[in-house]
């Protein structure tokens, strides 16, 4: 996966953007924007930066959702929102970046694919006890 690149504004008079879009300005920390490579970066009045990475990589940073997923995660999208930037990955599962909708706060979500294998119970146990386990982290 390539490195995960934020920037934020600090509080900055003349505001910094991405793409454009203001990601920040005035006297409060703005919360962390992930980087895309060929981003464009401006603070205040300043050239503009471009993200590029050093070395090009060949690993998929990026991918869909099945129309299944997309439905699932719609059950909480009031809460959080999941990006197509992936983060980690398994034999049977993605880890996507999301972030909560009230804070901003960037978080993982874990997205199986069990469509890739036929479960054993077994399995499908594991699956479950994992998700058990997730769902009590708060770190």
């Amino acid at each position: 996966h390539p490195p995960l690149v934020f920037v934020r504004d600090r509080g900055s008079a003349n505001g910094t953007s991405v793409n454009g879009r203001i990601i920040g300005k005035g006297v409060t920390l703005s919360p962390s924007k992930l980087l895309e490579e060929g981003d464009i970066i401006t603070v205040g009045t300043h050239p503009h930066l471009r993200l590029q990475y050093a070395e090009s990589t060949n690993i998929r940073s990026s991918y869909t959702l099945s129309r299944l997923q997309r439905q699932e995660v719609k059950l909480f999208e009031d809460r959080y929102i999941v990006s197509s930037r992936t983060i980690g990955n398994g034999g049977y599962s993605l880890v996507f970046l999301a972030s909560e909708v009230d804070t901003r706060k960037h978080v993982a979500c874990k997205v199986h694919d069990i469509s890739r294998f036929s479960p054993t119970a077994k399995e499908v146990n594991r699956i479950r006890q994992e998700a058990t386990l997730l769902s009590t982290l708060d770190h």
